[in-house]
C-alpha cells in the first residue's frame, strides 16, 4: 500500500509538460501500465487517494499484505482495445479483480483475488474454486475501497454495469470493460476475456469441448431434435418468468438445435417474457425446465417452491402437454 501511495504522490508532484498530461496511470514498480483518462477523472482520483490512505492505515483485509511474486510480473504491457477505449494490460497479471464474469475467468484457468457476486446461488457449482477469493460486492455496486485494498494489477468486467465507474476503476489498476448484449452473448465474453488474460488457447479448447458435447447430443437425438420444443422459466409469487433465446440457457438450447415454442420465438432484443396464469399456454413445450433457487438464499428457495406449488395446482397447468407427458424438470438457478 505504501508503494501505491508513493506512486500517487509522484503523479501529483510530476513536473508540468509531461506527455499525455490528461492521463493518469496506475504505477507498478515505476512502470506505466494504465489507461488514458479524461481530466474530470482527477476529482475521482483524489477521492481514491483518500480511500487508499485510509485503507493503508487501518485495513486488515486478508489479501492486502499478500506477497506478490515479483519474478512472475512483467514490467511490460500490451495495448488491448475494449468497449471504453484502449488499456495497456500487464503481460502476466497476477492480481486480477473481476467486477463481473467470475465463471468465465475461472474457466480460463485464472483465479482472481477478488470478485463480485460471490454470495449468489449461481456460484454454488464453483464452491470448490472460491476459497481465497475476496468478495467485493455486487456486479452493479462493486466496493471500490475493497478493490483498492487488494492492490490488483488488472480489473476486468462488463461496460453495462460499471461503465460509469470506469475512470475510478482505472485509477486503481488497468481496467478493461467488455460490452455484450446479455448472458446469451457469453461466447463473446469468453473470447474477449481470453484476449485480455492471454488465454486464447484455453478459450479455443473450451469452445471445442463445448461443440463436441453439442455434436454428441445431436447424434443421440437424431430425428427428434427439431421436433422437441423446449421451454424454461422461473416461478415468482405472482407470475412466471420465461427465459428466451438471448439468455444463456436460451443460447445453449439454440446451439443444441432445439426449438423454442412458437410463442417464445422473437428476433427482438428481449431476454424474458412474463406469463400469467391465463397465459400458461405460452410456456408449454415438449419439455419444460423450471429454474429453482437452490442453496444460498433460503427465503428465495421457499418463495419459488411455494409459487411453483401454487401454479401446479391450477387446472390450466395440468393441461400443458409437457405436464401431461411427465416432462417437467427442476434445475438449479445457476443454470
Amino acid at each position: 500500500m505504501n508503494r501505491f501511495i508513493d506512486n500517487w504522490m509522484k503523479w501529483f508532484s510530476r513536473p508540468r509538460g509531461v506527455p499525455q498530461k490528461d492521463s493518469l496511470y496506475y504505477l507498478q514498480g515505476g512502470t506505466k501500465v494504465g489507461v488514458r483518462l479524461k481530466k474530470r477523472g482527477l476529482r475521482g482520483g483524489l477521492l481514491l487517494f483518500t480511500i487508499a490512505v485510509a485503507i493503508g492505515c487501518g485495513s486488515t483485509t486478508t489479501n492486502q499484505n499478500k506477497p506478490i511474486d515479483a519474478s512472475a510480473i512483467s514490467t511490460d504491457c500490451r495495448e488491448v482495445q475494449h468497449a471504453l477505449g484502449e488499456t495497456c494490460v500487464p503481460l502476466n497479471p497476477q492480481r486480477v479483480v473481476v467486477v463481473e464474469g467470475l465463471e468465465t475467468v475461472l474457466s480460463l484457468g485464472v483465479k482472481p483475488i477478488g470478485s463480485t457476486n460471490l454470495h449468489l446461488n449461481m456460484t454454488l457449482h464453483l464452491e470448490d474454486k472460491l476459497a481465497g477469493i475476496e468478495n467485493i460486492g455486487t456486479n452493479t455496486s462493486p466496493n471500490l475501497e475493497a478493490i483498492v485494498a487488494l492492490q490488483p494489477d488488472l480489473i476486468i468486467g462488463r461496460r453495462q454495469h460499471n461503465g460509469e465507474k470506469y475512470e475510478l476503476l482505472s485509477q486503481i489498476a488497468p481496467t478493461v470493460l467488455v460490452e455484450i448484449e446479455g448472458s446469451g452473448d457469453w461466447k463473446k465474453l469468453l473470447r474477449e476475456y481470453a484476449e485480455v488474460l492471454g488465454k486464447t488457447a484455453e478459450a479455443e479448447q473450451i469452445m471445442a469441448d463445448y461443440q463436441t458435447r453439442i455434436d454428441e447430443f445431436q447424434a443421440q437425438m437424431g430425428d427428434r431434435l427439431q421436433e422437441t420444443e423446449v421451454s424454461n422459466f422461473h416461478p415468482r409469487p405472482d407470475r412466471l418468468e420465461v427465459f428466451l433465446g438471448k439468455t444463456f440457457s436460451g443460447s445453449v438450447i439454440a446451439d443444441a438445435g432445439l426449438p423454442l415454442p412458437p410463442a417464445q420465438r422473437t428476433e427482438e432484443p428481449v431476454f424474458k417474457m412474463t406469463v400469467s396464469k391465463e397465459s400458461f399456454h405460452k410456456l408449454d413445450g415438449d419439455v419444460i425446465f423450471v429454474w429453482i433457487n437452490q442453496g444460498r438464499n433460503a427465503d428465495a428457495d421457499r418463495e419459488a417452491q411455494a409459487a411453483l406449488k401454487q401454479f401446479k395446482a391450477d387446472p390450466l397447468w395440468l393441461k400443458l402437454n409437457a405436464v401431461q407427458q411427465g416432462k417437467v424438470y427442476e434445475v438449479p438457478y445457476y443454470w
